[in-house]
């Protein structure tokens, strides 16, 4: 169901989402019906979640990762997002944050099957046998990513955890994993929801206050 952000001026507007190619639709409607839908392009959303540069704080997402590693008996874990070429750590249990190509990340056929993706041994898989972090440290066998977001089908990202020894996760693991990813999602869109609902009050400011302006104007050319 969609939530509600008080605004200033006591309007109250109901945000909706859903997933479109490339982005998300976002619908913003009161109790007189829609306001408007519109479409957020995804790499305008990653920015606006501070996610396409190095460096940034996520103590929310970093304890859902540390939760995912435990539960999973993981010795590694992290949330990716993507762009059309690269993919980048948004939180990651393994060293700094990084980015690298898309072509090079293990999470990319999640982000374009939309698909949970397990897989027992990736350096005897085809598929994953050439990945970054299977020919290089921290070399992982065992790989199990899981999509985030509120249409799998079109993911915002994928939540993933690994292992350096082969054979360490079945679908038990692949189901938990699952559902820490709705918690995942969650964090997501409320902080998509808080930058709409932002938005969403600057605009409706920026009409208050033209229209008082014209009011204004109207008052002092009646007075002459």
């Amino acid at each position: 169901p969609p939530d509600a952000h008080r605004l200033p001026g006591e309007a109250q507007l109901a945000l909706g989402l859903a997933g479109v190619d490339h982005g998300i639709l976002v619908l913003i409607a009161d109790a007189g019906g829609i306001l408007e839908l519109v479409e957020i392009d995804l790499d305008a959303v990653l920015r606006d979640l501070d996610v396409l540069h190095q460096g940034g704080e996520h103590p929310g997402l970093d304890r859902l990762i540390a939760l995912a590693s435990d539960v999973c008996d993981a010795n590694l874990g992290a949330f990716i997002v993507q762009d059309e070429t690269t993919s980048y750590q948004l939180s990651t249990s393994y060293g700094h944050a990084e980015a690298m190509p898309a072509a090079e990340c293990l999470c990319t056929s999640v982000i374009t099957t939309g698909r949970t993706v397990l897989v027992d041994d990736a350096r005897k898989h085809p598929r994953f046998a050439h990945a970054r972090y299977v020919t290089a440290s921290p070399f992982i066998r065992s790989f199990i990513g899981v999509p985030v977001g509120a249409d799998p089908s079109l993911p915002l990202g994928v939540l993933a955890i690994a292992h350096t020894e082969p054979g360490r996760f079945g679908p038990r693991q692949a189901q938990m994993l699952e559902r820490i990813a709705d918690l995942v999602t969650s964090f997501l869109i409320a902080r998509i929801e808080g930058i709409a609902a932002s938005r969403a009050a600057l605009k409706t400011e920026a009409e208050r206050q033209r229209q008082a302006e014209a009011v204004a104007g109207a008052l002092l050319l009646g007075g002459e």
